[in-house]
């Protein structure tokens, strides 16, 4: 009797880290992984032409 119960105790032991072990390794990999970066999705603008000031005396 005391066999069976024990044999029960390391099943629910093995249950217990068949799902812990993922759960963890992937939370872990998650945490170690870099940032992923935001991609902008507004056009950059250059402003290195310069205009002048006055274009209505033209």
């Amino acid at each position: 009797m005391k066999s069976l119960i024990n044999s029960l105790n390391n099943i629910r032991l093995n249950k217990m880290f068949t799902i812990a072990l993922p759960i963890s390794i992937l939370l872990f990999t998650q945490a170690c992984a870099a940032p992923i970066r935001m991609i902008s999705t507004q056009p950059t603008v250059d402003n290195s032409v310069s205009y002048p000031l006055n274009q209505a005396s033209h």
